[in-house]
C-alpha cells in the first residue's frame, strides 16, 4: 500500500522557512529590541516582522548621534560622532517624526545640529514639547557656542531636562520648571552663566 505523506503542519513549514517570529512578542519586548538598535537600522529592518514598523513607530524614546543617519557604507575615518550630511540628518528625522503613530516621550540629542539649524531645531523642539515629551536631553558639542533652549519646552509634562554647553532661560511666564530643584551642575567647565551641564527633574 503506497503510503501518502502528511501535510506539513503550517507552523513548521513557517519555521522552515524562517517564520516572522518577531511579531509573537509584545509591544514591550519589541520596543526593548528597537531602542537597542541604531535609529536608522531600527527604520530600515521592517522586513524582519509585519509588526515591526507599527512599533518603530510608537518607540517611546529617540536617541540622536551626528553618525545617526550616516549611510552604512560611510567611512568616517574611525570617527564615531562624524555627521556625513548635515541636511540630509535633518530630513531623516522630520521622516522619522512625520511616521510617528505616538508621541515621543524621551529624546536625546548630540552634537552641533542644534547650533547649524537653530529655527529647524527649535520647530522640532517645539513639536515633541507640544506632543507632550517627558524628558529631554541636550548635549551640544559645540562649545564655543553655547544653544539656547526655546521657552517652548517648558511644559508641564516635562519631568526631566539635561543640558550640556546650553543657555537656560525660563521665561517669568513659565512657572513648569521653575519650581524643580536645581542641583549644582555637574562637571560643569568654564564660567557660569550658562551652566555647561545642568541636570532639572521633578518629584
Amino acid at each position: 500500500m503506497e503510503h501518502t505523506p502528511s501535510a506539513a503542519n503550517p507552523s513548521q513549514s513557517e519555521a522552515a522557512d524562517g517564520a516572522d517570529r518577531l511579531s509573537a512578542l509584545d509591544d514591550a519586548t519589541l520596543h526593548d529590541i528597537l531602542a537597542r538598535l541604531p535609529l536608522r537600522d531600527a527604520a530600515a529592518t521592517t522586513v524582519l516582522s509585519r509588526r515591526w514598523p507599527r512599533v518603530f513607530a510608537t518607540l517611546p524614546s529617540l536617541v540622536l548621534h551626528p553618525a545617526t543617519f550616516n549611510r552604512r557604507d560611510f567611512d568616517d575615518g574611525g570617527d564615531e560622532d562624524y555627521c556625513e550630511d548635515a541636511f540630509r540628518w535633518c530630513d531623516s528625522l522630520e521622516d522619522v517624526l512625520v511616521h510617528r503613530a505616538a508621541p515621543v516621550a524621551a529624546v536625546e540629542v548630540h552634537g552641533k545640529i542644534m547650533c547649524r539649524f537653530v529655527e529647524w531645531f527649535d520647530e522640532v523642539l517645539r513639536q515633541l514639547c507640544g506632543f507632550g515629551l517627558q524628558k529631554l536631553g541636550i548635549w551640544n558639542t559645540k562649545f564655543n557656542d553655547c544653544y539656547e533652549v526655546p521657552s517652548p519646552v517648558y511644559r508641564k509634562t516635562l519631568t526631566s531636562l539635561e543640558l550640556f554647553c546650553c543657555r537656560l532661560r525660563v521665561p517669568v511666564t513659565i512657572t513648569g520648571l521653575r519650581a524643580v530643584p536645581q542641583p549644582p551642575p555637574r562637571g560643569c567647565v568654564g564660567q557660569r552663566p550658562p551652566p555647561h551641564h545642568l541636570a532639572l527633574q521633578r518629584g
